[in-house]
């Protein structure tokens, strides 16, 4: 797979990756491997990492040390919340305070907000972007569609491109 990811974004010239971590670390990393240790080691442009789907700052932190020593000047996370059996009223638990802790051991890399992934409907997703940049976090990655009912993937969150642009404003 990291082939494959790293093939297409040369064919299609972008300009960074976003993927995400599991976090294994030891005899589960060692056995399964890691895709995105073997992306970000190749990788010819940035790489956001988003973090893995438990609330461990643990994970987080491993996960990004280790990406780290592979010498990735464009190394960023992404902050998308975290799987919690209701996380009420939204898709992920924010746990912004993991943003906080992340940002202590880590005061100089950067932290995007997925306010889309977070709040799960896109009625929430400006409320959630508004509390990620009041924290001081470093960025929004938002899913927009110019018809999000229409979207093959995470519909009810995506927004338009016309209220991305209000929200940005």
């Amino acid at each position: 797979p990291a082939e494959a990811i790293l093939k297409a974004a040369a064919k299609e010239k972008c300009d960074l990756i976003v993927i995400a971590s599991h976090g294994r670390s030891g005899l589960a990393r060692a056995i399964l491997g890691s895709v995105t240790h073997k992306v970000v080691a190749n990788a010819k442009i940035p790489v956001l990492v988003k973090n893995p789907i438990h609330a461990d700052l643990g994970l987080w932190i491993g996960a990004l040390e280790r990406l780290d020593k592979l010498g990735s000047s464009d190394l960023a996370a992404v902050h998308r919340g975290f799987f919690a059996a209701n996380p009420e009223p939204y898709r992920n638990d924010p746990r912004w305070e993991l943003t906080f802790e992340l940002r202590r051991h880590a005061p100089d890399l950067p932290i995007f907000c997925d306010p889309s992934h977070i709040a799960g409907q896109r009625d929430l997703v400006e409320s959630v972007a508004q509390i990620a940049m009041d924290l001081a976090l470093d960025g929004l990655m938002i899913e927009i569609h110019p018809s999000p009912d229409d979207a093959l993937s995470d519909a009810a969150q995506q927004i338009t491109p016309a209220r991305l642009t209000a929200l940005l404003d």
